[in-house]
């Protein structure tokens, strides 16, 4: 056996999961004042101005600067700009620098302001030490001036360094990150600028993902410069797009690339609701595009694949959070391509490339087509992007009597026998998929890298497997079967969260990175909350919940703190629940637990609990925290 089977073989069998969780916290609620209107007066003769005996100031902020009007000099921010626009650009803190390198100033700092500065062409910065993570030139060079200042060039070459780890996470999206969105940031200023606005909007939670007011962020000591800037350019990314045509087939591609990049921005920012709304515009350009392409997406453009493989992702995050957008139905409605595509499915994956474009078209394709629910949801949003969940969750609590105080019906339902097709798919893929983890497993001509990718395949895989083996309406039989899987999720869950932290760490000295793990892919995260609120045994339930709290990280919709806290808020809904009734009657009562996100940001949960005074079962709400971007 190699180095590498040694290597696996002791991780899987002496990790334990026995961690502590951290503590919740809770951020206030404020928000912006808009600042005053100002009126201005042409002079019809305007008198010669003069300088005073005393040098021109140059330490005023950067906006007073531009706007060429006095600065109070007020530290951290100018208070006029505050009151101005709601932040202030912040002071210039560095010295230009020698030719041999770019400066990182913004372009009112030069010593003659009066020549015209020359843009700047895109070219990655040099780190303070080799790196090999992140490639120093992109596949071919720009052919026009791209940046009007060294600010831009600083913060797209925040999102150029950071992208493969919030991009693809543990996989390779192929070339898109890595060289499409970048050469089409040349020809469109709406990728551009929303480049730009990733990078900014990165560097100012650096500090991590603890929710925040608007007002606060832009307040902030350290980081509230890069806020005001990530804002700038994301309004300026919205004008151009807006600006923009869409009839041809480019246009409405950089409109998707634009709208995946302000998916990114809104993770960051943690405004799911408006991640939810570019989603869903998103999806329908994407629909346009699949349409224009042809019966065949795995035959299409490399862009178009990529960018399909990448909301397949997001459609899963959405799902699980309770948003999806009603299916086509009816005779004559337009079958989903994966619908289509997933009969074609091979008898086995040549790598595990292969593999995980099958398993995000068999998840979609199970998602897409299925009754499978959970209860989690947002306020506000549109009624056509909560229909289909809601839909679905009232066929499961009518098949169940509706969960309403009282005794359960004598037995529960078993699982929709809709979804036996379902199974099947899932079962080709895992079938298809064995011989490529049983190689991992066994460290046959693979590296631990390879192994942790094919454990995250195979976790995302388990999960899909417990939604359908054991939905909402199941019995207590039907949930309790699947210890051993919520198991495996832990303990396969544990080695890669752990391989991601300490591969994910940034250097000492590199400050554009977050110090949480970031990514737009799929995560443990998720299949963890599942274990630790529908597992039976409360053994796994609290490695799973330790897990979740030891490892605070964002993955697109997905967010650790947000399922730790509801995981973490079970154990007293668990503890009251298990003191009175049969197993099937206790397992009946906590399918009434229910999540939301309210329009405030915060989130509350519901839950049966008993009244100690008539020891009846009633309906209680709680307040479990804000974790959502706060108005």
């Amino acid at each position: 056996m190699t180095a590498v089977s040694g290597q696996i073989s002791f991780v899987m069998s002496s990790y334990a999961a026995s961690l502590p969780a951290p503590q919740d916290e809770r951020g206030a609620k404020s928000s912006l004042k808009s600042g005053p209107h100002i009126v201005t007066f042409a002079l019809q003769k305007r008198p010669r101005a003069t300088r005073a005996s005393v040098p021109k100031v140059r330490t005023g902020c950067t906006t007073c600067k531009k706007r060429h009007v006095k600065c109070d000099e007020a530290k951290p921010s100018c208070q006029r700009c505050v009151k101005w626009q709601g932040f202030c650009d912040g002071y210039d803190s560095q010295t230009p620098s020698s030719a041999s390198s770019p400066a990182l100033t913004d372009s009112t700092s030069s010593p003659t302001p009066s020549k015209k500065r020359t843009p700047r062409v895109f070219s990655p910065l040099r780190r303070t030490r080799p790196d090999t993570s992140f490639p120093t030139t992109i596949c071919s060079a720009p052919s026009e001036h791209l940046f009007d200042d060294d600010l831009e060039l600083r913060y797209f070459t925040t999102w150029y360094l950071a992208r493969a780890r919030t991009g693809g996470g543990l996989f390779d999206d192929g070339g898109m990150w890595e060289q499409t969105i970048p050469q089409l940031s040349h020809h469109h200023p709406s990728i551009r600028y929303a480049a730009m606005a990733v990078g900014a909007m990165s560097r100012s939670v650096r500090g991590g993902f603890m929710p925040r007011t608007a007002a606060d962020m832009a307040a902030d000591v350290d980081y509230g410069t890069d806020y005001g800037r990530a804002l700038s350019f994301y309004g300026r990314a919205m004008g151009a797009l807006r600006s923009a045509h869409h009839s041809d087939a480019g246009s409405l591609r950089a409109a998707v690339v634009c709208c995946l990049l302000f998916i990114c921005f809104e993770a960051l920012h943690g405004d799911s609701r408006a991640a939810f709304s570019h989603l869903d515009n998103a999806q329908m350009m994407l629909d346009e595009m699949l349409r224009r392409a042809g019966p065949s997406p795995f035959g299409s453009d490399a862009l178009e694949k990529d960018m399909l493989n990448t909301f397949q992702r997001f459609m899963l995050q959405s799902w699980s959070c309770g948003v999806l957008r009603p299916r086509p139905r009816g005779r004559g409605a337009p079958v989903p391509w994966c619908c289509r595509r997933v009969d074609d499915m091979p008898a086995t994956f040549g790598d595990l490339a292969t593999a995980r474009r099958w398993w995000e078209a068999t998840q979609h394709h199970v998602v897409h087509s299925s009754d499978m629910a959970f209860r989690f949801t947002h306020l506000d949003l549109p009624e056509d992007l909560v229909a289909e969940c809601a839909a679905r969750v009232q066929k499961h609590l009518h098949r169940i009597g509706g969960l309403v105080p009282g005794d359960p019906p004598d037995p529960l339902p078993g699982p929709f026998n809709d979804d036996d097709d379902l199974g099947g798919h899932l079962s080709r893929w895992s079938t298809a998929f064995t011989p490529l983890w049983d190689a991992c497993v066994q460290g046959s001509a693979t590296s631990y890298d390879d192994f942790i990718r094919a454990a995250h395949l195979r976790i995302q895989y388990l999960s899909m497997y417990t939604c359908v083996s054991a939905p909402l309406s199941c019995d207590h039989g039907a949930i309790a079967r699947m210890t051993p899987v919520f198991r495996e999720i832990v303990q396969l869950s544990g080695l890669v969260l752990e391989h991601a932290s300490s591969s994910s760490s940034p250097d000492d000295d590199d400050d554009d990175i977050p110090a949480e793990v970031f990514t737009m892919d799929a995560s443990p995260s998720w299949p963890l909350f599942l274990t630790g609120m529908r597992c039976r045994d409360l053994v796994v339930r609290e490695q799973a919940v330790r897990l979740l709290g030891r490892h605070p990280r964002r993955d697109g919709l997905w967010d650790s703190r947000m399922f730790h806290a509801l995981a973490t808020r079970n154990r007293a809904v668990e503890i009251w629940n298990a003191r009175e009734g049969s197993r099937e009657q206790q397992w009946w009562r906590l399918q009434a637990r229910t999540a939301f996100v309210d329009s405030d940001g915060v989130l509350r949960a519901r839950a049966l609990t008993q009244n100690p005074a008539s020891g009846a079962w009633e309906d209680g709400e709680h307040e479990v925290g804000v974790f959502m971007h706060m108005k």
